[in-house]
């Protein structure tokens, strides 16, 4: 029979030391840490109060090591062996304790979709984890061990099968939001909404009714809100950090004057921000129109009639191999490097690669998933250099955007666009195109440094870059990412 006073962490401990000769409470913190924490979670405190008390009890023996910092070393006594001889041999008819956020938010009726998106990405991470530490470990640790980290990895598997089912929008995704939206406390009828009187709940609306992916979703929410100073007559702002958008009311879009204020607005942004970016907010703006009026909430389209303004191809010169080997050369952060280098090895689009998440990125075929809806539908592919950069970059890191600003984000920025745990936000392409600008002042021969498009370029061209030694770049630069 176990003894009543043993707890989960005291057969941790003990089974900890059985294995090693000695250790001290914050060696057995790390060794929870590298294994059986995968398969039951332990309190830090515990780990370190419990040694203390179980050699009180005479299951471990304890000694004071004699010189520096004097620290208490710990080994398990033959009382101890028995204990955990006793408790092996004894079956457990315990079941898995399930205390997964996720799956009580998604009890209470949450969105399954975007519970989705952010579960896939801590799995998709883990199981990776776990696979790895199989192949480079099996054949050293004890079997036990083995047999419950496959155990994780199906786990880690059935878990990724589960929240796959409900990415986008469509069956069961559907299913639960109709039911949420129809039933009530004992299942009684709830009311309907009543329309939004202003457009930026109108907006939150119709974001949350479309079918977009994570980074779509964000692009089209940083479009509407510029249209937001162009709806109250207002040129929007060079950077929107800390701008709050003006408070326009939703029946403004029906008023007859619009459709030529808002022209005269656009054709005005065209000439300083560019004609893509203004034909895309339009685009953007005209799809969310024509839902609104759907709804039954504005009569008129003011974006109707926009003029889709002429884009004018960059005419700036490709660089040179040379040119490319010194801005991979550059003493920039990890960041800039891991961003550059995917950049010059993929010549996928800042952009698109700008919108990946942690999750997206998969490490063991040095490939990443990019988001339908920004126009990319075959994988990102890289070489090993920028694969050895990216690994440095996700440590320890297992959701939230990709490439990180370098200071917390703005307390209204899209939970998509935040790291989890620093709680900094997405890297945005214009900073990025900033960066790059700065860095290859000192490089170009005219002082007005290049682009990140000029980067892109140089790798759809199939030039060999001096800085990889001669070998080829991309052995094929997918032509969907010929723009």
């Amino acid at each position: 029979m176990q003894d009543p006073r043993l707890t989960p962490t005291a057969y941790i401990v003990l089974g900890l030391l059985s294995w090693v000769a000695e250790a001290t409470p914050y060696e057995l913190k790390r060794l929870v840490a590298e294994g059986v924490g995968h398969v039951w979670t332990v309190h830090h405190a515990q780990i370190y109060t419990e040694p203390s008390r179980l050699a009180g009890e005479g299951l471990l023996s304890v000694r004071v090591e004699p010189g520096g910092r004097r620290r208490q070393r710990y080994s398990i006594t033959e009382r101890g062996r028995r204990a955990l001889a006793e408790w092996l041999g004894s079956p457990s008819e315990g079941l898995t304790e399930i205390r997964d956020p996720a799956f009580l938010q998604l009890y209470f009726g949450a969105d399954p979709a975007p519970l989705a998106a952010v579960q896939l990405a801590v799995h998709r991470r883990r199981l990776h984890d776990f696979e790895l530490e199989l192949e480079g470990s099996e054949a050293v640790m004890p079997p036990g061990a083995a047999l419950t980290l496959r155990a994780g990895i199906g786990h880690e598997r059935e878990f990724i099968r589960f929240w796959e089912r409900f990415q986008g929008r469509g069956g069961e995704a559907d299913d639960l939001l109709r039911y949420n939206r129809i039933q009530g406390a004992g299942g009684a009828v709830t009311a309907v909404a009543p329309p939004p009187l202003d457009y930026a709940t109108a907006v939150d609306r119709y974001l949350a009714a479309a079918a977009l992916t994570t980074a779509s979703r964000r692009v089209y929410r940083v479009s509407l809100t510029t249209c937001a100073w162009l709806l109250a007559g207002d040129r929007p702002p060079a950077s929107r950090r800390g701008r709050v958008p003006p408070v326009v009311h939703l029946a403004v879009l029906d008023d007859p004057n619009l459709p030529a204020r808002l022209a005269a607005g656009f054709a005005e942004r065209a000439a300083t921000t560019g004609p893509a970016t203004v034909n895309r907010e339009g685009a953007i703006l005209h799809g969310a129109v024509r839902w609104w009026r759907a709804q039954g909430w504005i009569a008129a389209d003011p974006s109707a009639d926009l003029p889709r303004h002429v884009t004018v191809r960059s005419r700036r010169r490709d660089l040179a191999p040379a040119e490319v080997a010194a801005v991979l050369r550059l003493d920039v952060d990890l960041r800039e490097r891991t961003l550059w280098r995917l950049v010059q090895e993929t010549g996928a689009p800042a952009e698109d690669l700008l919108s990946l998440d942690v999750g997206d990125v998969d490490l063991a075929t040095g490939s990443a998933r990019p988001h339908v809806g920004r126009g990319v539908a075959e994988p990102i592919r890289w070489g090993p250099r920028a694969g050895r950069l990216l690994r440095r970059l996700l440590r320890g890191r297992i959701a939230g955007p990709l490439f990180l600003t370098e200071r917390a984000a703005h307390s209204r920025a899209a939970p998509d666009d935040l790291c989890p745990v620093t709680g900094r936000g997405r890297l945005s392409h214009r900073r990025a195109a900033e960066i790059f600008t700065a860095a290859t002042r000192a490089l170009d021969p005219q002082g007005a440094g290049w682009t990140l498009e000029q980067l892109r370029r140089s790798a759809l061209v199939g030039r060999r870059s001096a800085a990889d030694g001669g070998e080829p770049l991309a052995d094929r630069v997918s032509s969907v990412h010929r723009r």
